[in-house]
């Protein structure tokens, strides 16, 4: 059975991993995120610490983009808009 072109639309908008149930992108609360640290490679990474309702999980990782505004060793509070990268792996845009 052929998919209407509105169903194929609204399947293709929320089959889109950047994009939450409700077509909005993922967006992240700073202050919901642990201390950054390095990978292996030296890249900056931090942790989530609960679950959001754009769809962020708890432990997903999150990488800070350059001008993501760090205080110490933790993102800034504020909203951030966020990307999928791979499986439970973000980066802020």
């Amino acid at each position: 059975m052929a998919l209407r072109k509105n169903n194929q639309e609204d399947y293709e908008k929320f089959a889109n991993p950047d994009i939450n149930v409700l077509g909005e992108p993922k967006k992240l609360a700073g202050e919901n995120t642990d201390e950054i640290k390095k990978d292996k490679k030296g890249n900056p990474f931090a942790l989530v610490m609960e679950s959001t309702q754009s769809g962020l999980m708890k432990g997903d990782t999150v990488r800070p983009a350059i001008n993501t505004p760090i205080s110490g060793n933790y993102i800034m509070g504020g909203d951030y808009t966020v990307s999928k990268k791979s499986d439970k792996n973000y980066k802020i845009d």
